[in-house]
């Protein structure tokens, strides 16, 4: 048996030009087939990822109705009632010495995206002492009505301030304690 050398570089070359052939042109299609699972991976971490998005919205939709459920059981009153702004707006000018020249009332609007909360713009305009003006707005603040005091505007006049006060009244308070306890467990 005698060897053959003379094909063995013919060999040779066939051999590299095959495996080169199979590296530039991926008969098997490997590089799809490896970004094909990294695509599905991402599409799976996405998914996973919605997945707990609706959980959590359908918890938070529970906790919502539960709140809704709540209110409706305590007959928590959801009007504003002019008259008791204007008695309570009163009752604080009194105490800080202030005498309201006017209430000005907007209109009733939703204050909450399920629209179970309204709320309501007051200004009222008066002329005072600065000290007086922040004493009443303390006051405001520190109210029995659910208020916010949303802008302040003073002019100086010659017998102290011109006041103009934005105040924001709504209409559903929450009950302290044991509602919200209930709701969340």
């Amino acid at each position: 048996m005698k060897k053959s050398f003379k094909h063995k570089p013919l060999i040779y070359i066939v051999f590299i030009g095959i495996i080169v052939f199979m590296i530039t042109l991926d008969p098997f299609n490997l590089s799809s087939t490896l970004s094909v699972g990294h695509a599905y991976g991402n599409i799976y971490y996405e998914y996973e990822n919605m997945n707990m998005d609706i959980k959590m919205k359908d918890k938070h939709e529970e906790y919502k109705n539960n709140l809704l459920k709540k209110v409706n059981e305590f007959n928590i009153d959801t009007e504003i009632f002019h008259d008791e702004i204007i008695n309570e707006l009163n009752a604080i000018s009194k105490r800080n010495r202030i005498e309201l020249s006017s209430i000005k009332f907007s209109e009733i609007m939703p204050c909450l995206s399920d629209k179970a909360g309204i709320c309501m713009k007051v200004t009222t305009e008066f002329d005072s002492e600065l000290n007086d003006m922040l004493n009443f707005t303390d006051d405001v603040k520190n109210s029995e009505l659910m208020i916010s005091v949303e802008n302040v505007s003073a002019l100086t006049i010659e017998k102290g301030i011109h006041a103009s006060i934005d105040l924001m009244v709504y209409a559903l308070p929450l009950m302290p304690g044991d509602v919200n306890e209930e709701v969340y467990q």
